[in-house]
């Protein structure tokens, strides 16, 4: 759960990959500091094994953070934004489960794309996500 922690905070000041994520942890930042764990104490398995628990309980989190935000804020969802929008890959991705030729915004049709949706309320917080 500290890695979860970590992860997050970092992401929060860092938005990369696990692996650039885990050289700034190392080098610059103090983020593991916070739980009074050595700075050199994470790598980037840890954060890949801490992207995939988070993912596992991704549909709770959303869940829960969206009814937070209404406590906090006094707010009703009543009116609901629904966005999509793709991605494409550079590499060939063959093992992929999501990642399929389509049409994307891009207009390529040699790079395989994976669509993300996005569900916000009118003030702009997020409410649920897919892939």
């Amino acid at each position: 759960m500290e890695n979860a922690l970590i992860h997050i905070i970092s992401k929060a000041n860092y938005p990369c990959s696990e692996h650039k994520t885990a050289q700034w942890i190392s080098d610059i930042s103090s983020v593991t500091g916070l739980l009074g764990r050595q700075q050199d104490s994470i790598n980037r398995f840890d954060l890949y094994c801490a992207s995939k628990m988070l993912f596992g309980a991704k549909t709770d989190i959303e869940k829960h953070l969206s009814t937070k935000t209404n406590q906090l804020f006094d707010l009703e969802d009543k009116i609901i934004l629904y966005d999509l929008t793709n991605t494409y890959f550079e590499g060939r991705k063959a093992g992929s489960k999501l990642a399929k030729f389509g049409r994307g915004k891009e207009k390529r049709s040699d790079a395989i794309i994976i669509v993300l949706a996005l569900v916000v309320n009118i003030e702009g917080f997020v409410k649920y996500s897919r892939i």
